[in-house]
């Protein structure tokens, strides 16, 4: 939806979409905000909307990479992400370095990025069983992923890159209050700061498995879904205000659950309880 908050002159609409070929693809993604209604209705703001291609990237492997930094909260205290579009210029044939992008919208004014990066700062690991617990506290792992279908087998550490190539090509600087060293795998440039070694950002892959998960990772077998859609209809059919679903749900059932209440003009939270990921619809 139209943000209210551009002047009408430049903001983006729906119809610079239509027949563009590309999705209207989230930088913060709505699963992420479902703590509150509120939050996640602003997800929908088009300033949080850049062009994507729809197969083989925003629809495939940046979904599947939103669903990896999402479950990264399973793993630390506290994670911190954050998305934006890239113009990466390309060497032409003169020698020179070019920066060449689409702009759909009639008159057209929507900018389609080449890029998208992706910086993620998680912050004191647990001690999971089977997983060795790094002596630092803080881990950084910056991605910068094309615009353009992805082959689902090309592993995710492929796009990682050191923090400062965001940081130049976005000029943007990111988590500058903690130290940075030559040495170490999450940055290149070296900060003469006398810090605590743990304090000292290390790369988020040394320590995390950045392993994607599945293709259709989001898909519910149909037995299953047939069921918990009719669990969503019999609510809107009720005289019920509220209804709190299982907290056994899958991310799949759950996203599942979102979007159908979505549609139906329900409203749709996921609550935290005893560590649990739960589901309460509400009209």
């Amino acid at each position: 939806m139209e943000d209210p908050d551009v002047p009408p002159q430049f903001r983006a609409t729906n119809a610079d979409y239509k027949d563009s070929g590309y999705d209207r693809g989230h930088l913060a993604p709505a699963s992420h905000h479902k703590h509150s209604q509120e939050a996640m209705d602003q997800t929908f703001f088009l300033t949080n909307i850049s062009p994507q291609v729809g197969t083989g990237f925003n629809r495939d492997y940046w979904a599947r990479f939103e669903k990896f930094s999402r479950d990264l909260i399973d793993k630390w205290d506290d994670v911190y992400i954050c998305t934006g579009p890239l113009w990466v210029p390309e060497k032409g044939e003169d020698g020179k370095y070019y920066v060449k992008y689409e702009v759909i919208g009639e008159p057209p004014k929507v900018s389609v990025p080449t890029h998208f990066f992706k910086v993620i700062l998680a912050t004191n690991q647990r001690n999971l069983e089977g997983s060795p617990k790094s002596d630092a506290t803080h881990h950084i792992g910056a991605f910068i992923l094309p615009n353009q279908r992805i082959n689902s087998s090309v592993p995710l550490e492929s796009f990682s890159v050191p923090l400062e190539t965001v940081e130049d090509l976005s000029g943007l600087t990111f988590f500058n209050l903690l130290p940075r060293y030559s040495d170490s795998p999450a940055t290149t440039s070296a900060v003469a700061v006398q810090s605590p070694k743990a304090l000292v950002p290390q790369a988020l892959c040394s320590s995390t498995e950045c392993t994607l998960p599945p293709v259709n990772f989001w898909k519910v077998p149909k037995a299953k879904k047939e069921l918990l859609l009719k669990e969503v209809d019999q609510f809107e059919q009720s005289g019920a205000e509220q209804k709190m679903l299982p907290c056994t749900l899958t991310a799949a059932e759950r996203k599942l659950i979102h979007d159908a209440a979505e549609k139906k003009g329900l409203k749709h939270v996921t609550l935290e309880e005893k560590g649990k990921r739960c589901i309460q619809l509400a009209k």
